[in-house]
């Protein structure tokens, strides 16, 4: 390990030597960008090249604002390549396959370009949140394993960042074997595990320091504590909301059936159109309660299939189409017939354009513009809902996505709801493979939801 001296930003990490490998460990988003705002502030007044590979676009805007607060020049090290904030699949690439070699590449290029471009060094950044089962988390250990060899005897200093919420005892056990030490940022404070032993790529390790072993197996015991109580809160939860679902479904049922026999039987009122009305939008919250539920117990099986993305679109239409006539608002399609092919479940793909379409109308105005877009992006499929209606503020941004998140609304302008529908859709997205990620100018500035899919290649090869 070659000798750096640079300061880490973070107290509790101190000074860093080139050949650093660091774990870093977040419970919130708070606490991921509490981190990797300082760590890279620090390496740009140490003419370090910084590069962070986030599989968390939304988290973007945020990490940037607050790091041009740090750094008043941001922006002309932005335009000359210094800093750079990457999309994971933009970085790695979408080849359909697990290659370590490939996967490293990238970062021992980018040392070398560093070198040759006058800069100290890089300061290299993975955010892994994307890693969730278990046949990526095997692989991704191995490319973790491979890191140490890689750095050895260059200018680099890597933080990997994982969020505990993801994690069990074995996988921290995993984490703290193939990383020097490891940076836990919980509740605003950072606290740093030392492991009892120099790294293993080091030819003669040291002998443990007294104690540390003892502490390294108290700090995990604590750490296991507290994600087993999450875990058992969660569960609980989970549990709560599919009981009320199910609960609320079993009454609903017949009272569906009661108004459309009263249909039926030619007994129209306005009393009943009403009765009607407030029923199907009770039905739609439960259903979003039972998906949510089914989400969160990995209940959810997609029945994928090579699908066009504009067949996608005409089923979320008519999902979205009563909201949107009944507000009058103009529906423009920008999407090709053919040529957008994905591999998708094509009820849940409609779903979640029909969730995206219907917020859309729900937050403009009567008699305003919605627009559905799509075009192929390199080897992605990207699908866009813009509207021209409330917006959200920039703190939002990056919670909208939360479950029972919703922006701040008076009673009057209270647009009803649980705060489910965009939850469900990355939880879909996700599990497509995909990204979504919103964007916005501002309040009463409209906004821009983008879904990101592999593109299919179609039968004669052309994609």
């Amino acid at each position: 390990m070659t000798h750096c001296g640079c300061s880490s930003g973070i107290s509790a990490i101190g000074d860093l030597e080139w050949g650093s490998h660091l774990c870093h460990l977040y419970q919130t988003p708070d606490d991921l960008v509490d981190t990797v705002v300082p760590f890279l502030a620090a390496g740009l007044e140490s003419n370090e090249q910084c590069l962070w590979v986030t599989s968390e676009p939304e988290q973007t805007e945020r990490v940037t604002r607050e790091l041009a607060q740090r750094v008043p020049d941001l922006q002309t090290k932005i335009e000359r390549g210094q800093v750079r904030i990457v999309a994971q699949a933009d970085w790695y690439g979408r080849t359909g396959t697990f290659d370590v070699d490939s996967l490293l590449a990238p970062w021992v290029a980018a040392e070398q370009a560093a070198r040759e471009g006058g800069y100290a060094g890089v300061r290299a950044l993975g955010h892994h949140s994307f890693i969730n089962n278990r046949a990526d988390w095997r692989q991704f250990r191995e490319l973790e394993a491979r890191v140490n060899a890689m750095l050895a005897g260059r200018r680099m200093i890597a933080l990997c960042s994982y969020d505990l919420g993801m994690l069990d005892a074995g996988d921290l056990l995993d984490l703290l074997s193939h990383h020097q030490f490891a940076v836990v940022g919980r509740d605003g404070q950072c606290e740093r595990l030392e492991k009892a032993r120099k790294r293993a790529a080091q030819d003669t390790p040291l002998p443990p320091s007294p104690g540390g072993e003892e502490l390294l197996r108290t700090r995990i015991a604590e750490l296991e504590r507290a994600l087993r109580a999450q875990e058992l809160e969660g569960r609980a939860k989970d549990d709560f909301m599919a009981m009320l679902g199910h609960e609320l479904r079993n009454p609903l049922a017949p009272m569906m059936t009661a108004i459309q026999l009263m249909r039926l039987r030619g007994n129209e009122s306005r009393e009943q159109e009403i009765l009607d009305r407030q029923v199907n939008h009770l039905a739609r919250l439960v259903d979003d309660l039972l998906d949510i539920s089914r989400i969160a117990r990995g209940q959810i099986e997609l029945r994928k299939r090579p699908v066009e993305l504009s067949q996608v679109v005409i089923r979320a239409i008519e999902v979205a189409s009563p909201l949107v006539e009944q507000r009058q608002q103009r529906l423009d399609i920008q999407v090709p017939r053919d040529g957008l092919l994905i591999d998708a479940d094509l009820e849940r793909m409609a779903q979640v354009l029909g969730n995206l379409l219907t917020n859309a109308s729900k937050y403009s105005e009567p008699r305003s513009r919605i627009l559905v877009s799509a075009r192929r992006d390199g080897t992605n499929i990207q699908c866009s809902v813009k509207d021209e209606g409330i917006g959200i503020a920039p703190a939002m941004l990056d919670s909208v996505f939360d479950p029972f998140v919703q922006q701040p609304d008076t009673l009057e302008q209270s647009r009803g709801g649980l705060g489910l529908g965009l939850a469900i859709v990355r939880s879909l997205v996700t599990q497509h493979g995909g990204t979504v990620r919103a964007q916005s100018d501002g309040p009463g500035r409209g906004s821009e939801f983008i879904i990101e899919l592999p593109a299919v290649v179609s039968p004669g090869g052309s994609g």
